[in-house]
């Protein structure tokens, strides 16, 4: 039964990792619109401006933070339920967090 736990933990690792590295792409956008909208706001001296291009940039963190909130309570309960050996609902839990971290785009 324990090579069965280990074959079952080694695949939960392998799902994580895919999710973290499909989403890296998703997050760097995120941020990067976040970023553009704060250097924007910084190279005007219209007030308007500047709010519009603050705001842009609050609700692309508020999102990207939002997402991965959710991300991380999923690959909790991915990593709970392989502890369990419940390999399905460990699965789903790790989908789930695929969906949120390409959310975050």
């Amino acid at each position: 039964m324990k090579t069965n736990t280990k074959k079952h933990s080694t695949l939960m690792v392998a799902i994580i990792l895919a999710a973290v590295s499909s989403a890296s792409f998703a997050i760097d956008n995120q941020l990067g619109t976040a970023l553009g909208h704060a250097e924007s706001a910084t190279k005007t001296d219209d007030v308007k401006a500047i709010e519009t291009h603050a705001e842009a940039a609050k609700t692309a963190i508020t999102n990207l933070e939002l997402h991965l909130k959710e991300a991380l309570n999923c690959l909790n309960s991915a990593i709970e339920h392989s502890k369990h050996g419940h390999v399905e609902l460990a699965k789903k839990s790790a989908e789930d967090a695929v969906k949120h971290l390409k959310a975050a785009k």
